[in-house]
């Protein structure tokens, strides 16, 4: 199921937060190991479990993902650099299980972003998971897989849980 962020459940339209979050906080956070758990600070409270991976010599961000929750659905907003295939979407993999689709949903000067909600079984598997990947197309037709860290998910969802944001 995709989600789109300009119709989501929010007083006010997530993307400016989102573009805040993912662009302004380092690819690992202390207190979920490489997940950060971080809270919007003005109007309606919402946490996300936030992971970037970033380029070591410029830290130019190749890829972003924020988890959130909304009732008993798990919402992944995805990130990818500029020079995309935005046809091609953004895809999420755990370990060789098949992709979750993330269609673009708004470009900026921070990249290209999407949302979808997660099913229950992909899910599970992030939280089981060896390897996680968020893939996108560069505008050659080339799949570019960057790998995310599970490292911490659990920890950093068991936060979220206790602030009653994912239930």
């Amino acid at each position: 199921m995709t989600l789109n962020i300009f119709k989501f459940k929010a007083s006010r339209p997530i993307i400016p937060l989102i573009v805040f979050i993912l662009i302004n906080h380092a690819a690992r956070g202390a207190d979920a190991l490489d997940w950060a758990v971080r809270c919007e600070t003005e109007g309606e409270r919402r946490c996300y479990l936030v992971q970037n991976v970033l380029l070591a010599e410029n830290q130019e961000r190749l890829a972003s993902l924020a988890l959130t929750g909304q009732g008993e659905e798990i919402i992944a907003l995805a990130g990818a650099p500029l020079g995309v295939n935005l046809p091609a979407a953004i895809q999420l993999q755990v370990d060789d299980g098949q992709p979750v689709q993330v269609p673009y949903q708004v470009c900026d000067a921070q990249g290209c972003r999407g949302a979808v909600v997660l099913s229950t079984k992909f899910f599970k598997a992030m939280k089981k998971g060896n390897k996680f990947t968020l893939s996108y197309q560069d505008t050659t037709g080339r799949r570019i897989g960057v790998p995310l860290s599970l490292n911490g998910l659990e920890h950093g969802l068991g936060k979220l849980k206790s602030a009653e944001y994912i239930q």
